[in-house]
């Protein structure tokens, strides 16, 4: 909830945005058709109070006000928008022009171009500080995030312990071959003999 300041604060932004719409809506209308073609035209409500605050109460608020108010946005289309509505060229050409259709052209000068061109150099100095700041916490969170290459500890292998071979154990010598295993059995020769007896008698 808001407490009674804050709710009146609220309340004042939101009666200057629909008394000055007309104002508001030829920078607004303008940054859609030339930067802003890729944003959504829900979003132009927003863009309406941040111009009513430049416009109109920068003087009160500050910058610092202004910081925290661009700090709680999306930056990226802050910036953008902010670099439109300050860039000088901008200021001393159409945005005069058009406000000079709306309201008398002298009162355009004195009391909003002028005031604005004022406050060009510190508004975009205050872009570029936050852009910095939010550059140089990105990079500091890659940073962090970056995992240092580290040497591989190899642990050296156990040298392999080669087996001792076993000893074959000693077998007996073989006994020799028996002589009888190649000659022929006695019964075979007595045969033989008396064969060759018996062809010599037939013959």
């Amino acid at each position: 909830y808001l407490n009674n300041e804050e709710e009146q604060f609220v309340l004042d932004i939101l009666a200057g945005c629909v008394q000055y719409k007309n104002l508001l809506d030829v920078v607004v209308q303008a940054f859609y058709v030339r930067d802003g073609r890729q944003y959504l035209l829900s979003e132009r409500g927003l863009y309406s109070v941040i111009t009513y605050i430049v416009t109109f109460k920068l003087e009160d608020f500050g910058l610092q006000t202004l910081g925290r108010i661009i700090r709680g946005q999306d930056f990226t289309k802050m910036g953008k928008f902010l670099r439109f509505v300050f860039n000088v060229l901008n200021l001393n050409t159409w945005i005069k022009d058009e406000w000079s259709q709306i309201y008398d052209s002298n009162y355009v000068k004195e009391n909003w171009i002028n005031p604005l061109l004022k406050w060009q150099p510190e508004v975009l100095d205050l872009l570029d500080a936050i852009e910095s700041k939010m550059a140089n916490a990105t990079n500091s969170v890659k940073g962090s995030k970056v995992t240092e290459v580290k040497e591989f500890s190899l642990t050296k292998p156990k040298p392999r312990t080669i087996p001792v071979p076993q000893k074959i154990p000693l077998q007996k010598p073989h006994q020799p071959v028996p002589g009888s295993m190649y000659k022929g059995p006695k019964e075979q020769e007595l045969l033989q003999g008396k064969k060759l007896k018996n062809r010599q008698k037939a013959e």
